[in-house]
Formats: structure tokens, C-alpha cells, sequence
């Protein structure tokens, strides 16, 4: 532990088992000790003021720039990427499966490195599969996602939801889709809201950001 001195006068720190902020301040003796800032007096207080006030500031630009850190390591992602010839070897175990069993395989495994680069239609490699309006969708080559009709040939539903907002079934043309969670809003609901300044902020479903 550091031992109170004249070239530490004035200094703010945490003290070992301190839960509140400690100074070294300088008694009418003329010695130097640590005092909480729960314990100081007012006379020391306001000689201090400037050091409390600059010390402040530091701490609290120091939790700021600690709270960012910890941000952005929870909502940082692991991407895998595998080695050419570890994905030439996947592909060679999975062609050789029965073709009905690759099909429930790429629907339940759809995302994983094969799933996210197999069509279970057409069974052909497809690197930018294309979802329906369903984001649980498995998804589908652009071939595939071209005969895309009333009811999607990859998860069998139909191309119709409701806005969470009015209730009215809208195709994925009148829909504003939220990036962060993938729940959609119909466009007549979402221009609305803006026009009566009153703009969605948060999703209606989830309440997850804009």
C-alpha cells in the first residue's frame, strides 16, 4: 500500500477494502494520511474541491470507455471460416448420403457451414441462399427462390403476415423488415408514425432497437 506523502497531497484514489473514494490530505500536525470522502471535513472538502471535480471526470470517462469495451466484446462475433480442403471434405462425406436424408439434414442443420451453402430443393451449392418472408425460413438458391409463389417451396408457408401494428395481413413488398431482430412492420404503419412525429423506435414485438 502507498504511504501518504506531500507529493501525493491531493491525490484520489480506492483504498484497499474501501468501497468510497480516499484523499491524502494534510492535518494541522502536518502529516499526511488517506481519509475516506465519506470522513472528510468541510474545511478539506472545499481546498479539494478541483481534485474531486478533475478526479471524477477521469473515473468516470475511465467506466464509460470500460462499459463501451464490454459492449462491444458481448456483441462480437466468431466467425468460422474453414479451410478449403476441410470443406472439400464435407461435401464429399454429405454427396454420398441418401438424397432424403441430405434434404432433412440441410433443413435442421441450415445454419452451419453446409446448410448455409446447400439448396434442399435442387440439392446444388448455392453460397447467397435467399430466405422467404419468414426468417425461420431455411432458405433456397436464387433459382429456387425464383418459383417463389403464394407459399414457399423451402418451408411451406404462406407469403402473407400480419403487422403487429394494425393486424392486417401484408405481403413482404408493403413490410419494413428490422435488421436487429428480423420482426417486420407494414410501410403504411411505419410512414404513418413518422408523419405524426411520433417514429418507432423500438420494434413492437420485441422492443429491440431500430
Amino acid at each position: 500500500m502507498t504511504h501518504p506523502s506531500e507529493a501525493l497531497e491531493g491525490t484520489i484514489t480506492f483504498r484497499r477494502n474501501s468501497k468510497n473514494p480516499c484523499i491524502c490530505v494534510k492535518d494541522n500536525e502536518g502529516t499526511y494520511s488517506w481519509v475516506n470522502f465519506r470522513n472528510l471535513d468541510g474545511t478539506n472538502f472545499e481546498l479539494y474541491r478541483d481534485q474531486f471535480h478533475d478526479a471524477y471526470k477521469n473515473m468516470k470517462r475511465a467506466q464509460d470507455g470500460a462499459e463501451l469495451k464490454h459492449k462491444n466484446l458481448l456483441n462480437k462475433q466468431i466467425i468460422y471460416i474453414p479451410h478449403p480442403h476441410e470443406r472439400q471434405l464435407m461435401k464429399k462425406m454429405f454427396e454420398r448420403l441418401p438424397i432424403d436424408f441430405r434434404q432433412r439434414l440441410l433443413i435442421e442443420y441450415k445454419h452451419t457451414v453446409i446448410g448455409r451453402s446447400w439448396c434442399h430443393l435442387c440439392m446444388n451449392l448455392s453460397y447467397s441462399k435467399q430466405k422467404c418472408l419468414h426468417f425461420e425460413c431455411p432458405g433456397m438458391c436464387e433459382d429456387c427462390y425464383m418459383k417463389l409463389g403464394e407459399t414457399c417451396p423451402a418451408c411451406h408457408r404462406n407469403q402473407e403476415i400480419d403487422c403487429p401494428i394494425c393486424r392486417e395481413p401484408k405481403r413482404q413488398k408493403d413490410l419494413h423488415t428490422l435488421s436487429s431482430c428480423h420482426h417486420s412492420v407494414c410501410l403504411k404503419c411505419f410512414t404513418l408514425a413518422t408523419l405524426a412525429r411520433k417514429p418507432l423506435l423500438k420494434c413492437p414485438v420485441c422492443r429491440a432497437d431500430f
